[in-house]
């Protein structure tokens, strides 16, 4: 029971400590955190749907170096990732960008979120974003299993995965509310682009390390730390320099009003 309890803090604690440490909790945007959680499901939802209409089966395209190399025995050479298709991760990765069109849509209709300033708006997002994908895959799992007298490892890689997957989920919230400003340049939406693109296609990236390099889970959420922290950065850095860029601009139009 004290590693069920460990795992679940571990998990969903830091939602909470995030929530109750910021303005969303002195601003009441439980509300605003609930319809993006919602978005989110709905977006994944039609994901899958997509995804189960329009893919190929395995069996459809050759799988990646699906021409086996011929051995001097004349024997040939099996591939090592005989279940990885190239057309299919292709596929996957195109289908999921329609997460931007999901984010961006949670950013202009969820209730009440214009109300808050930028920061807390994309923290409100990305809390909810985060939230429900870790109910979805993690709270049943750890529920069921780490209630076992036998400890295990992987309920605490779960709850780490949890934390990872906020980070990521923030800078992809942000890159997405940058990329909507008509006021960006173009040098800066088209590294937001390049982000959210990259991001989207990770899953097909984790397919091919685990697949292909046989890459075991502990290496791979090493790698989607190592991606989150890159990501978040880079979003902290383009939006600060984002928002300095127009308090500066309203301030000089304010300026220039005076003066007339």
């Amino acid at each position: 029971m004290l590693h069920f309890i460990n795992a679940m803090m571990l998990a969903f604690g830091p939602f909470v400590v995030i929530y109750k440490a910021t303005k969303l909790s002195e601003e009441k945007g439980l509300r605003a955190c609930v319809f993006a959680a919602i978005g989110y499901a709905l977006t994944q939802i039609l994901k899958i749907f997509i995804m189960a209409s329009c893919l190929p089966t395995a069996t459809d395209e050759p799988l990646l170096q699906s021409t086996a190399a011929v051995s001097s025995s004349g024997s040939a050479a099996l591939p090592s990732a005989r279940s990885w298709s190239v057309i299919e991760e292709a596929c996957k990765s195109l289908i999921s960008l329609i997460e931007i069109w999901g984010v961006g849509q949670i950013l202009s209709y969820t209730p009440s979120l214009s109300k808050f300033s930028p920061g807390t708006r994309i923290l409100a997002v990305s809390l909810g974003l985060g939230g429900a994908e870790s109910l979805l895959k993690y709270f049943l799992p750890i529920i069921w299993g780490a209630r076992a007298q036998e400890f295990s490892w992987r309920w605490i890689e779960m709850g780490l995965e949890s934390n990872v997957s906020l980070m990521g989920h923030a800078a992809f919230v942000a890159m997405v509310w940058l990329k909507s400003r008509h006021d960006l340049s173009s040098f800066s939406k088209a590294i937001c682009w390049m982000t959210l693109v990259a991001m989207c296609i990770m899953p097909t990236i984790d397919n091919y390390l685990t697949l292909v390099h046989h890459l075991d889970s502990w290496s791979l959420l090493g790698v989607h730390g190592a991606v989150a922290v890159v990501m978040a950065v880079l979003a902290k850095i383009m939006l600060s320099s984002y928002l300095r860029q127009r308090a500066t601009s309203q301030t000089n139009v304010g300026a220039a009003k005076k003066g007339q």
